[in-house]
């Protein structure tokens, strides 16, 4: 007959081996440990403010449309997740703009299930009365106070890849003061029922 320490030896054994396999299988569905990026564009464009109707409300006066800014990102995703999804991925914005005093804007913004090897779009937006703040008067904003954009994907807080208009990464050394708060997921702005085939979905 077995010693009840020998039979609690050989549990021990066997719960270690279940644990230890249970842990590879989280591993795995915890998804992919290694991505890579490339990024194909960064847009930045003035959008105004879209119309809409809708039935069984009354009606009122929004004056004169106001402009946004959008600004979108174009990437595209290599890991070694075994379902090709990347469950989530961070994209940094960076904006440097003129205005009463020079400002850099900048926000996170995790989106979720990124489909390797296809384009995915990300997009971010200033509202019209954020963009009101930066140059004290509202409708004024141009394209033209935008003086330099860009962009960092972050895969479990590592940046796997970086991209500016200028062609470097401008934001590690810009002395401007940097502002967070003013750019906006498209869920937090009037855009949020167009093109939704399109853009990732944000982490809530």
């Amino acid at each position: 007959m077995k010693s009840s320490k020998h039979i609690c030896s050989h549990l021990l054994i066997q719960m270690s081996v279940v644990l230890g396999m249970s842990g590879v299988a989280l591993a795995q569905a915890q998804g992919p440990t290694q991505v890579q990026a490339k990024i194909s564009d960064l847009k930045v464009i003035m959008q105004k403010t879209p119309v809409f109707t809708a039935a069984g409300v009354e009606m009122k006066k929004d004056g004169k449309l106001r402009e946004w800014l959008e600004v979108e990102i174009e990437f595209e995703t290599k890991s070694d997740s075994k379902v090709g999804v990347v469950p989530e991925l961070m994209v940094q914005y960076y904006l440097a703009v003129k205005g009463a005093t020079p400002q850099i804007l900048t926000d996170s913004f995790t989106y979720t299930n990124v489909i390797d090897n296809e384009p995915s779009y990300a997009v971010v937006y200033v509202s019209p009365t954020g963009l009101t703040r930066i140059n004290g008067e509202m409708g004024k904003f141009k394209m033209t106070d935008v003086v330099a954009w860009g962009a960092e994907v972050l895969f479990n807080g590592r940046v796997v890849k970086s991209y500016s208009n200028s062609g470097g990464d401008w934001w590690t050394s810009a002395p401007q003061q940097r502002v967070s708060g003013l750019l906006l997921p498209k869920e937090n702005t009037p855009f949020h029922l167009l093109w939704i085939d399109r853009h990732l979905e944000i982490k809530r």
